[in-house]
């Protein structure tokens, strides 16, 4: 990969946060958009939907994406959208490069590793632990060099005497953000310059040194030429001559705040926070070949080829096709879920809601809704035919629980506030939002679903941190107030019926086997029985307060507490309960239900599906990567052709179209319809008697979502 930049690291807010005490505050306020669309994914193994990504490489057919959890290992055609094929568990990824086969990143816990990309696997060859947080990190011929803590360069041999030891650092020097390695030639940007460093086999060599006058926030080599994005205003240009920077660098300002700069063969690209993509052709020219927007914030991206990789929080992975830099084009989407908000057992098994996407069945294969409101994910619930997504800010919607799981919402409800739990008991829906004093419950008649009616509101004057439906009544989980039990419906209704006598904060209510659960923030788990307008304590299981969630069903309780352990218990005839079985996952928030033998925890962005004996003892629970897909577009058959070419979409309930792409991006011809339900199409395409020989692109789009695969016509 000599002679370029590609795959280099392309991080989130890490550096960011690490680089300057003059853009301080700007950096926090992109932290803080970062983190709003941040906040508020088979059997015996893990359902891994997504998580939160910090740093992207791409390989030769190979995309490689470091998140909060490890690596995940994706597979990049040309002309497709890139597919998961693995991944490999580990701490927060900080920074990568990948080129060729070859892969390189850091972690949280300051380690560096490097490893070979074996088929769908990453096979780890050595790891060595790095003076501070590797912030960026570059390879090129035998040599990596890191950006460590800021302040320093560390440079260290791929193979030979030294691999994977401390090999050469540089001294202190504050305000170092991004490393750019071509052969043996390093690139040092930070402040308010530039170093040109060379790695020879006894020292590192400072060859150049240059005063830009504005931060260096990343840079890429791009053949001689060294392409920069600088304070969040503009991009320039340095020519070398000689082991030494051509001056004046040529640059060129804008209004974006363009952070990445990533390159393939033949155009580098400059890439702002907010989804702005500038296209130039590799040369000295800072004139861009092309203007465009990714259409959503930029969290990380990579070239090689002729495509660029984007990845967003709105849009997942979308790739830009630069074949023609004066034309390039979206070329597919990927859109990715993020972390898994809420479980809920239903009649076609465990369902699941993530941030970003909508509501998951989870099981052998992964299907899902496509929501109306799909950001931050609040609660979800299921009876016998209908299905409550809940999200913070969009309300809630209803959908049809049927077997195909690909029906748009048949209804949204947004009662005034932010919305946080939603129940369904037949006909009716009851919402709860806050701040409570609003509007508080609302109670819907959805005996025609889609078209529900407000039937009733109650005001309720304190902080909810769960809701829950017993016969005849709502139970609310207060903090500091205890359990509170109103009636339904709610006209006329202003206090409740029933407190719990000692007043505690419970964080979660669970109404299964005529009784109710609760989990307080001491630890405590309580069985209560429910008799209008009595409730009674039947049972106390005292824990600790790291106890985070509880999950009941039959004679089986199981809990998990912020450490990661999960624990598997069972309630004896006389009372008390009797450990079975433990096991232990990451520690962090989580959720957790069960559907009769097994149980399904939520650990971030992943779903583990954990089979229970008849024991009660723990089956199979080693992780499987699946992701899920909406939208697939089969590869052309055949392909090259002379004839006709015949492609295979499969098609989910919207409307949907299927271009032919030539390589300047102009569409050929092109195909149009709805599907009213889950249907496999079958497209052929015979080109014109004058139509040229070459690459075309079959790009499909369907409710919302595109891929696209390349086909060879040949005369």
């Amino acid at each position: 990969m000599s002679g370029s930049n590609l795959g280099g690291t392309r991080r989130g807010g890490f550096r960011l946060s690490a680089m300057y005490t003059r853009t301080a505050a700007w950096a926090i306020g992109f932290v803080a958009v970062v983190a709003l669309f941040s906040a508020g994914h088979a059997a015996g193994g893990t359902a891994l939907l997504w998580s939160r990504p910090s740093a992207m490489a791409a390989g030769d057919s190979s995309l490689i994406v470091g998140y909060d959890r490890g690596l995940q290992l994706w597979r990049w055609h040309i002309g497709a959208v890139p597919v998961l094929v693995g991944h490999r568990p580990g701490s927060a990824v900080t920074t990568m490069w990948a080129g060729d086969s070859t892969v390189i990143w850091c972690e949280a816990d300051s380690t560096l590793f490097l490893a070979r990309i074996q088929g769908d696997a990453i096979d780890v060859r050595w790891q060595m632990s790095l003076p501070g947080l590797g912030i960026d990190a570059t390879s090129s011929g035998n040599w990596i060099a890191i950006n460590v803590d800021g302040d320093s360069v560390l440079i260290v041999p791929v193979t030979g005497p030294g691999a994977g030891a401390n090999w050469w650092q540089s001294g202190r020097s504050a305000g170092l953000a991004t490393v750019a390695l071509r052969d043996s030639t390093l690139a040092v940007g930070g402040g308010e310059h530039v170093d040109l460093i060379r790695a020879r086999i006894t020292a590192a060599v400072t060859l150049d040194s240059i005063a830009l006058g504005s931060f260096v926030l990343d840079a890429a080599w791009t053949g001689d030429t060294l392409a920069m994005a600088v304070g969040f205003s503009g991009v320039k240009l340095l020519t070398t001559a000689s082991d030494r920077f051509d001056s004046p660098p040529s640059s060129r300002s804008t209004g974006d705040a363009f952070t990445v700069i990533a390159a393939t063969d033949r155009t580098w690209a400059a890439f702002d926070i907010f989804g702005a993509v500038e296209v130039f052709a590799r040369g000295t020219s800072l004139t861009p070949a092309a203007s465009l927007s990714s259409g959503g914030t930029l969290r990380a991206a990579a070239g090689r080829g002729n495509e660029y990789c984007i990845l967003s929080p709105e849009n997942g992975m979308s790739v830009l096709n630069v074949f023609t830099p004066q034309a390039p084009f979206w070329s597919g989407q990927q859109r990715l879920p993020g972390f898994v908000r809420a479980l809920a057992p239903s009649a076609l098994g465990m369902l699941a809601q993530a941030d970003f996407a909508g509501v998951y069945r989870l099981g052998d294969t992964l299907s899902w809704w496509l929501m109306e409101h799909p950001f931050n994910a609040a609660d979800l619930h299921a009876d016998s035919h209908l299905v409550a997504a809940t999200t913070l800010l969009g309300g809630v919607g209803l959908f049809a629980l049927d077997s195909q799981l690909q029906q748009l919402p048949l209804a949204n409800v947004r009662p005034p506030g932010f919305v946080r739990h939603g129940r369904l008991d037949g006909d009716r829906m009851y919402v709860l939002n806050t701040p409570s004093c609003d509007s508080g419950l609302s109670e819907y008649d959805i005996s025609a679903p889609q078209f529900p009616v407000l039937d009733s509101r109650l005001s309720v004057c304190a902080t909810v941190r769960d809701m829950e439906l017993v016969p005849g009544g709502v139970a609310l989980a207060l903090a500091d107030s205890g359990i509170w039990v109103y009636p339904r419906p709610f006209t006329g209704v202003s206090e409740p019926v029933a407190k719990t006598s000692v007043p505690a904060t419970w964080r979660q209510l669970s109404w299964h086997g005529g009784d109710l659960w609760s989990l307080g923030d001491t630890g405590d788990i309580v069985r209560w029985q429910w008799a209008d307008p009595l409730l009674t304590e039947l049972d106390r299981f005292g824990t600790t307060a790291t106890m985070q969630a509880f999950a009941v069903w039959a004679d089986r309780l199981t809990t998990i507490d912020t450490t990661g352990d999960v624990s598997i218990w069972t309630w004896q005839a006389g009372g008390g309960l009797s450990l079975q079985e433990s096991f232990q996952m990451q520690p962090g928030p989580r959720e957790v239900a069960m559907i009769h033998d097994t149980v399904w925890v939520v650990e971030g962005d992943a779903v583990m599906r954990v089979e229970l004996s008849p024991a009660a003892g723990i089956g199979d629970h080693d992780p499987e990567v699946v992701l899920p897909r909406r939208l697939l577009l089969e590869p052309p058959w055949p392909n090259p052709f002379n004839g006709s070419v015949r492609v295979a979409v499969h098609l989910h309930p919207g409307d949907w179209h299927v271009d032919i792409i030539n390589v300047l991006g102009q569409r050929v011809t092109g195909w149009s319809g709805r599907a009213r339900s889950p249907q496999r199409l079958l497209v052929d395409w015979s080109p014109a008697p004058g139509q040229a020989s070459g690459v075309y692109f079959v790009r499909a789009h369907n409710a919302g979502y595109a891929e696209s695969r390349s086909a060879v016509f040949m005369k």
